[in-house]
């Protein structure tokens, strides 16, 4: 989406960037014209509308939260949010959601352009489908990726962040309500590692060689990778535990 800067995207006036999805989606997701992030000024006007804006211009400088946040997307907050209890089953039904359940990668390109070119670019990357799932920050300029992001085969595997994101998210599909709180809990904290992991590498390759940085890279981004991997195992831990105890065949003492 451009240049990037760590706190958010920084372009020329004239050059800086529209947001562009399909327009009925985007209404879908703000029918009204209330304060939201990137919804804000949308006019008042029904998803179905043959009269909509193709794009508009952020009122700020966008973020990588706010990229995943709309990728994310299913018009929570509206009668067209598939999980929600308003509405009729057709309005929960009638558009297919930004973040949708065959989703398998997200890649958000960040590039720092105050910053030495050895260590100016990040990919944020994301697996599975993103309502569910969250970023890790990777430097580019290394020879290997953590095995975490890389080693995903056709078995299903809690060695894979692909897998283990994946089985989150098709655990928390049908217990949505119970387990969303704890999976947001998730993104944030994650999302938190992520940047102080890049703050601190970004402040060690800054003193350090050309030469030595790819090596510093790795081992940051092999950190990552790790501290990411802990939180994401504890969280299908917490949305399985939450899955079971609501299975169709539970059974208590107290029930009868």
């Amino acid at each position: 989406m451009g240049v990037q800067s760590p706190r958010g995207l920084r372009l020329p006036h004239r050059t800086r960037p529209r947001l562009q999805h399909a327009p009925r989606l985007v209404h879908a997701a703000h029918p009204e014209p209330h304060e939201r992030a990137l919804g804000a000024g949308l006019p008042r006007a029904s998803p179905d509308s043959d009269d909509l804006p193709w794009s508009r211009r952020p009122e700020r400088l966008l973020t990588i939260e706010d990229v995943k946040d709309v990728l994310s997307s299913h018009y929570q907050g509206t009668v067209f949010d598939p999980y929600s209890t308003c509405g009729t089953e057709a309005e929960r039904r009638a558009f297919r959601p930004i973040g949708i359940n065959r989703h398998n990668a997200l890649a958000i390109l960040q590039i720092r352009p105050d910053l030495p070119e050895s260590h100016r670019a990040l990919q944020w990357v994301a697996y599975a489908p993103l309502p569910f799932t969250t970023l890790i920050p990777m430097f580019t300029n290394v020879e290997q990726a953590p095995a975490y992001l890389t080693t995903t085969t056709g078995t299903v595997s809690t060695d894979s962040f692909y897998w283990t994101s994946r089985m989150i998210a098709a655990l928390a599909d049908a217990h949505y309500a119970e387990t969303i709180p704890a999976i947001e809990r998730y993104q944030q904290r994650t999302l938190a590692l992520g940047h102080a992991a890049v703050h601190a590498a970004t402040a060690a390759t800054s003193l350090a060689d050309d030469a030595a940085v790819p090596g510093l890279l790795a081992e940051a981004n092999t950190t990552i990778a790790e501290q990411i991997r802990t939180a994401t195992d504890a969280l299908l831990g917490e949305v399985l535990a939450t899955a079971s105890t609501h299975m169709t065949n539970r059974f208590a003492r107290s029930d009868g």
